[in-house]
């Protein structure tokens, strides 16, 4: 099981997840998911923020 957010231009956050086994998929999409809403929310703490 393989999940991320990364920063797309405009302040958009993607969430990807990857995997075989179809209930771990979906639970790890609801964390990436919560975690690029947090990101967006928090940009600095990613080092995302705008200069």
């Amino acid at each position: 099981m393989r999940w991320h957010t990364t920063r797309r231009p405009g302040q958009e956050v993607e969430a990807q997840v990857r995997g075989t086994d179809k209930d771990a998929v979906a639970a790890a999409f609801a964390e990436a998911c919560a975690q690029a809403v947090y990101r967006a929310k928090n940009p600095s703490e990613y080092g995302d923020a705008e200069v």
